[in-house]
Order: C-alpha cells, then structure tokens, then sequence
C-alpha cells in the first residue's frame, strides 16, 4: 500500500511539474470543487435516504391501514361513543353528590348552590350550571378545582370571581360557576 501511495505522487508531481502554474491552479480548483461537493452532497444524501426512508413507513402504514366502508357511519358511531362518555340525565345525582363529597374533603363547606339546565332543542348534550359560593384560602380553592376537574371531566369550570375584604387574610370569597355536561335521556 505505501508503494501505491509513494508512486501516486510520484506522477502527481510529475503531472504537476509538466503542466506549470496553470495546471497547477486547475488542480488546486479541481480538488476544492471535490471537496465542496463531498461537504455540501453528503448530508443531502443522508438527509434523502432518512427521507425516502419515512415515505416508505408512511406508505406501508397508509396501505395497512383499513379502508372505511362508510365514512359517514364512522363519524356517527364517534359521536355516539362520545355521547356515552358522558352521565345521563337521570344520572346527575350521584355527580353533585361526588362534587360536594370532594368540597367536604377539601375542608370546604357548601352552605348553598345553585342549578340551572341549559338544553336547547337541537343540542346534543344538556347542561347544567351550577353556581357555588366558597370561603376559603387559595390554596384550598386550587385543591378542589384541579381534583374536581380530574375526577369528574364532565364538568367544567366556566367562571371563578375571587374576592378578599382584607389584604391581610387569607381567607377568600369565591364565586365558582361550573358547567355539568349530561347526555339526554334516551
């Protein structure tokens, strides 16, 4: 090997020699456009094999996938399915007990509430709102809306009005206003 390379320059300097600056200058432009290439071509082939690569896993993946039939039916068993995540009507009642359940283990006492449905005709889901007045600290108040919100996602919290008499305290007033999303009875 060290004899191939020792003769590889040997005609190199040779050609070199014959040729003077001019060819020189040409050689030396020759090997920087082979080495411009080499920089700018590598990563594009590298970037297009990664890239033909991914079109053939999304092309397997689209083939594999099954045809639907009917479209329209799968939306509307997607729509049913969402429909029963939520409670029925009639099934409310166990909802705003777990809701004063989860203020009672926050330390929070519901002196009163308020509830109210909101059902237009062609709504898909009734709901309910339900207005609660709390007094306690903020930290409290934060507890039992995240785990009220964790634990029983058909509500959501429409409006929280705060409010402190004093600076000083740290007791609040609140105001919550939560929306109870039922299916209607079927």
């Amino acid at each position: 090997m060290a004899a191939f390379l020792s003769r590889l320059r040997w005609q190199a300097l040779q050609a070199a020699d014959g040729a003077g600056w001019p060819g020189g200058l040409a050689l030396l432009a020759a090997v920087a456009a082979l080495g411009q290439w080499m920089f700018w071509s590598t990563p594009l082939l590298e970037q297009e094999s990664r890239l033909r690569s991914e079109l053939a896993t999304l092309e397997q993946r689209r083939a594999t996938k099954a045809p639907q039939a009917d479209a329209g039916a799968g939306a509307a068993a997607e729509l049913s399915s969402f429909r029963h995540r939520f409670p029925q009507e009639r099934e409310i009642g166990p909802v705003f007990a777990r809701v004063h359940a989860l203020a009672l283990r926050h330390g929070l006492a519901l002196p009163q509430a308020e509830f109210r449905l909101n059902a237009g005709a062609d709504d898909d889901l009734a709901r309910y709102t339900m207005s609660l007045p709390l007094k306690a600290d903020y930290r409290r108040l934060r507890a039992f809306i995240t785990d009220l919100l964790r634990e029983v996602p058909s509500v959501a919290l429409q409006e929280l009005v705060l409010r402190r008499d004093d600076a000083k305290t740290a007791q609040l007033e609140a105001r919550l206003r939560l929306v109870m999303f039922v299916s209607p009875a079927e």
